[in-house]
């Protein structure tokens, strides 16, 4: 399920659902330099966004779930990024599409993979994941500049309206 929510900032509180700190760091060096501004926070009430880190250590069904229940029980309406870490040695390895599992609103949910000696594979299906999870914090500085066209817009023809209006009854009232 795609994020609904454009509104998304750069603060994140982090969800780990598995040992998989090492690689949690390489994701977000990586997001960061897409993301500059990315800002992690110590509580789900601060975080404009929660990144959930689901590595699968037994089948991915089960791991999914029990980190899904994890991230409810923290929020269940926050908007989330679902990333499910699948142990490899193949960077072209085709492996189920995750999001099927995921029936949340508010939530992006990637695949990646992973290999415990190399870390994060340098694979394409890892570079389109990172792409997506780093869009919903583009969309943000697009809403961003866009609201502030139209408050200006929105000022001028207000502003318009009530020259037109102090004109049309000055002059009616003569």
């Amino acid at each position: 399920m795609m994020l609904e929510n454009e509104s998304i900032e750069g603060k994140y509180f982090i969800i780990d659902t598995g040992k998989s700190c090492d690689l949690q760091n390489q994701i977000l060096h990586r997001l960061r330099q897409q993301r500059p501004g990315l800002k992690e926070v110590n509580t789900v009430r601060e975080c404009d966004v929660i990144l959930v880190f689901c590595t699968i250590s037994s089948r991915a069904g089960t791991d999914i779930d029990a980190a899904l229940k994890d991230l409810n029980n923290c929020s269940a309406s926050k908007p989330a990024i679902f990333m499910v870490l699948h142990h490899t040695f193949e960077p072209e390895k085709v492996i189920p599409d995750s999001s099927r599992y995921v029936n949340r609103m508010d939530t992006l949910t990637v695949d990646c993979l992973f290999n415990e000696d190399q870390g994060l594979l340098n694979c394409s299906r890892n570079d389109e994941a990172l792409t997506k999870i780093a869009q919903p914090f583009k969309l943000q500085e697009q809403w961003k500049w866009n609201m502030n066209v139209i408050v200006i817009v929105t000022v001028t023809v207000a502003v318009t309206i009530i020259i037109v209006i102090s004109t049309a009854l000055s002059l009616w009232l003569r």
